[in-house]
């Protein structure tokens, strides 16, 4: 029941997040709703915030940052620690923040590298890498075909972004109007 909470509560504010619909105050959230999300979020150690305890959420969300929130809203949670983790990728490194969630996520098949070797954990986090990611950690169907008309039938995420909407995780804008 716990992790079930923890998806749903970094769910809701990383979608939040990557949608930009946050703004920020002393907490970095106005909105009540947002600020006791985001309380849920720091308690379950989903997020941290800055050195000012601030959570950013107007910021853009890293790779490094979500795979965080991914294992830290996962069963993988407690397999995350630093000192036991390998670096797999050369811009990973032993000393990177974030090792040994990339270490556990990779391992969990929750996300991979880029094709020339590198995670990139610096890069913002795309939509087609955020569907995947939660798609994968909820195993969820993927065979859903009804995506969105910007995301082409062969791209390589059409079958999370579709599985996204499916499930109602993401939605689109009107563009015939």
């Amino acid at each position: 029941m716990k992790q079930w909470i923890r998806f749903l509560a970094s769910a809701a504010v990383a979608g939040t997040v990557l949608c930009g619909a946050v703004s920020a105050e002393h907490t970095g959230i106005k909105n009540t709703d947002d600020r006791e999300k985001a309380q849920v979020l720091q308690l379950l150690e989903v997020m941290n915030g800055d050195e000012n305890g601030n959570l950013n959420l107007d910021a853009p969300v890293t790779r490094a940052e979500f795979v965080k929130m991914a294992v830290c809203a996962s069963v993988n949670k407690d397999s995350a620690g630093q000192s036991s983790a390998t670096s797999l990728f050369p811009d990973v490194t032993n000393a990177h923040w974030a090792i040994g969630y990339v270490s556990t996520a990779i391992k969990a098949g929750l996300v991979s590298g880029y094709l020339d070797g590198t995670f990139r954990p610096e890069n913002t986090i795309t939509r087609e890498e955020f569907a995947t990611m939660i798609c994968r950690l909820k195993k969820y169907d993927t065979s859903a075909a009804d995506s969105f008309s910007d995301v082409p039938a062969g791209h390589w995420a059409a079958p999370y972004i579709a599985a996204m909407k499916a499930n109602g995780i993401i939605g689109g804008y009107d563009t015939k109007g």
